[in-house]
């Protein structure tokens, strides 16, 4: 389900109270789609976009709230989920984050996430520890 290129309106988003909204954000397909389907099954508002860019103008279009973004943290082109992350809580302070990565810098890793208040989730990951960290993001206090 992809709804990122939906056109969105105030209205729309008003039918669809109660569900937090999701941006999922990996430069691999398959993964990108079984984290949109999980979480769409689950009752996210799930927009996905391939790449921090795609990311960008979705979020600049949004008239809603993103409550979490789901990143990869290495995408293609030399793109970085951590500078993503950063450059979306300019606009967005209380923007919760899940990095995800099958491989990052132990002390990157480290000072990235305490930077932005955000979480890592290791790849490869199961569908239950998806919905975990999602879950255990969205219940935490504000990282603004």
């Amino acid at each position: 389900m992809n709804e990122g290129h939906r056109i969105l309106s105030a209205s729309w988003l008003e039918e669809e109270t109660g569900k937090q909204n999701v941006l999922v954000v990996d430069d691999e397909d398959p993964v990108r789609e079984l984290i949109s389907y999980v979480l769409d099954s689950h009752g996210y508002r799930v927009f996905s976009a391939r790449h921090a860019r795609e990311a960008l103008f979705l979020n600049a279009g949004f008239p809603g709230t993103f409550h979490l973004l789901v990143t990869d943290i290495c995408m293609h082109p030399h793109e970085d989920g951590f500078v993503l992350a950063r450059a979306l809580r300019c606009d967005r302070p209380d923007l919760r984050v899940i990095f995800a990565s099958g491989y990052v810098e132990p002390e990157r890793l480290q000072r990235e996430v305490d930077g932005t208040g955000g979480m890592f989730l290791p790849k490869p990951f199961t569908p239950a520890a998806l919905l975990d960290a999602v879950q255990r993001s969205l219940i935490t206090a504000s990282p603004a």
